[in-house]
């Protein structure tokens, strides 16, 4: 009897220290389109992911050709992967770039820097938009707004400000240059995403599936009867303006002088 309870409670402090940690998670999958495929810290095959999917340390993201994939940080910052690209999530702070481009937009932190890695660069972040990219040898950092400290393998380091941007090649930093027209576009087209999706998160009950989000707003439309009537009534309404309008026009105009 004395073995079978102290099994019950070895299984419950199980139970409640795995749920615990599983509920630590560091991220999740937003808003996406086409394929996106997470490969869990400590296994060996790909899997889909689904929107909500959460993320945890080690766990590696990728998105297919014409495919990308919003990841959001339980602080608000937000990591956009293009097509073909690769992260992994490396802790609470970063991100690390294998493969391909993406464009942030990371919350100041209260300690310490928010950062971005390369296998050739580190980009440390203070509450800013930029995009860092790896091509499999060299590395790029855009700056569309905010201060980013970019190091290299050889520990140089340079400081980019809003505009500008510098390159990592063969290990080493380039000179510092301005950004292209074509990446500060991309910039802001990611900046105002950003702001679009601030104000749908603000709006929205994190705790819903985005489906039953989808149903509560059909069923919040009215019937398709009571939307024809109001339409009917509407156009109606209108017509009637524009009779008594045309009325008032003819009586306000002169009567034509009849000449004698």
């Amino acid at each position: 009897m004395k073995n079978f309870f102290l099994l019950i409670i070895c299984s419950l402090l199980l139970f409640s220290s795995s749920g615990a940690s599983a509920s630590n998670f560091l991220a999740s999958l937003g808003e996406h389109s086409g394929k996106v495929e997470v490969l869990r810290s400590g296994t060996t095959n790909w899997s889909p992911l689904e929107n909500g999917g959460e993320l945890f340390a080690g766990d590696q993201v990728r998105t297919s050709e014409q495919s990308t994939a919003l990841i959001e940080r339980q602080d608000g910052s937000t990591l956009e992967l293009l097509s073909l690209a690769e992260v992994t999530v490396l802790d609470e702070k970063g991100f690390f770039v294998h493969l391909g481009q993406v464009w942030s937009h990371f919350v100041k932190a209260l300690k310490g820097d928010s950062f971005l890695k390369t296998p050739t660069t580190t980009a440390l972040i203070r509450g800013t938009v930029l995009s860092v990219s790896h091509d499999g040898l060299d590395s790029r950092v855009i700056v569309q707004e905010g201060l980013v400290a970019v190091r290299d393998a050889n520990q140089g380091e340079v400081e980019v400000a809003g505009g500008h941007a510098v390159s990592i090649n063969r290990g080493r930093l380039s000179r510092l240059e301005r950004a292209g027209n074509k990446e500060m576009i991309e910039g802001r087209r990611f900046l105002d995403r950003m702001q679009r999706f601030d104000r749908f998160r603000k709006t929205r009950d994190p705790r819903q599936d985005p489906r039953q989000r989808l149903n509560d707003r059909l069923d919040r439309r009215p019937p398709l009867n009571e939307l024809q009537k109001e339409r009917r009534d509407r156009q109606m309404e209108d017509h009637k303006q524009r009779r008594e309008l045309r009325q008032e026009n003819r009586e306000e105009q002169p009567l034509p002088r009849v000449r004698p």
